[in-house]
């Protein structure tokens, strides 16, 4: 008799142990994904509000330029860039965290 209790004791130890080792792990998971996903929003915001703010064109060159391409040009190509930087910063973090969630 106390060996079967013996072994539903080890059984049920060795099941909490299972599903709170997998509960640390997702939990651990969302965590870093939205910590990642948080970073990822700052840094667009971040890159939109200093293009903005620093794209300062005299008028004479405007008006030349603006026969050609179009006033924001460089805004828009400094923004496009940026935000293709950060998606994949973005996308190595989540690969990252998922083989580290796969792994365990």
């Amino acid at each position: 008799m106390q060996l079967i209790f013996v072994l539903l004791g080890n059984l049920f130890g060795a099941f909490i142990e299972l599903v709170g080792r997998k509960g640390l792990i997702s939990g651990a998971t969302i965590v870093a994904f939205l910590a990642v996903t948080a970073a990822f929003i700052v840094c667009m915001k971040q890159f939109i509000a200093i293009i903005a703010a620093t794209i300062l064109m005299p008028a004479w060159l405007s008006a030349f330029l603006g026969m050609f391409v179009p006033s924001n040009a460089v805004g828009c190509v400094s923004a496009i860039l940026s935000a293709k930087t950060c998606k994949a910063a973005y996308r190595f973090a989540m690969r990252k965290i998922n083989a580290l969630n796969t792994a365990a």
